[in-house]
């Protein structure tokens, strides 16, 4: 059956935190109408915004979540140049900025060694960034050259 949701126009890959599932909605690209909702799966009900764009400051085309104190976003601001933010999944605040400017950042994902993988496509310097999610770090040799711009990841289990 369908699930109403605040938001409109869902983006980004679906996030199982315990009995909850998340997702981002961008709404209207430039405008601060969506965010991360999550939706309870026992009942299908939706739980309402766990954090919102105006909070992030862009459209959330992608996130992941890494505690229920540290999670990240690719925000894309009202000119469209993309941002990684690090936020609070527990109280919906943005904390810092990772990558900023220009860029153009497709998708973020962590495997289990607790690194934080991010597809940057710019034109700069194409590759895989690689950060450490706990400092938010930039981990040396990053990013890694794949001979062509990145756009997904998928880390094999």
């Amino acid at each position: 059956r369908a699930i109403g949701l605040a938001g409109q126009n869902p983006s980004s890959r679906l996030v199982r935190r315990g009995n909850q599932l998340w997702v981002s909605s961008v709404g209207w690209f430039t405008e601060r109408d969506g965010g991360i909702e999550a939706i309870d799966v026992t009942t299908n009900a939706p739980l309402g915004w766990v954090v919102t764009e105006d909070a992030l400051g862009g459209d959330i085309t992608d996130f992941v979540v890494v505690t229920d104190d540290i999670g990240y976003a690719v925000v894309s601001g009202d000119d469209f140049a993309n941002e990684l933010i690090e936020f609070s999944p527990r109280t919906g605040e943005r904390r810092r900025t990772l990558v900023g400017g220009s860029t153009f950042l497709s998708q973020v994902q962590v495997n289990e060694r607790g690194e934080l993988y991010v597809a940057d496509r710019s034109f700069r310097a194409p590759g895989l960034r690689v950060f450490d999610v706990r400092s938010g770090a930039e981990l040396p040799g990053s990013p890694i050259d794949l001979g062509l711009p990145p756009f997904d990841i998928t880390f094999l289990r």
